[in-house]
């Protein structure tokens, strides 16, 4: 089952604000969130989920962004993780907001 998430309030650290300012416009990361929201979407993943029966799952969307990246940069599962964590080039991603 999928349901969208809710609208995040900002905080005074948002990477939307901050990062995209630091790295710019023209940089790999802000062009490749920009080409993936325009073709990647929930909407694309629905009818592979349950309408109504099991647990909320994570955005489809996100997950296959996030393994785009995984193969483009050859990352394991473990380095990718800690690329989310750590890598403020990986945060400019709103769906890279691990811990």
């Amino acid at each position: 089952m999928y349901r969208p998430l809710k609208e995040e309030q900002l905080s005074f650290y948002h990477p939307d604000l901050t990062l995209t300012r630091m790295f710019g416009q023209d940089n790999f990361y802000h062009l490749f969130r920009e080409k993936c929201d325009l073709f990647i979407k929930d909407v694309d993943f629905t009818p592979l989920y349950c309408p109504d029966n099991g647990r909320p799952a994570a955005s489809p969307a996100i997950l296959f962004k996030t393994l785009i990246l995984q193969r483009l940069f050859d990352l394991s599962d473990r380095k990718l993780e800690d690329a989310c964590r750590y890598d403020l080039r990986f945060k400019i991603h709103p769906w890279f907001r691990a811990g």
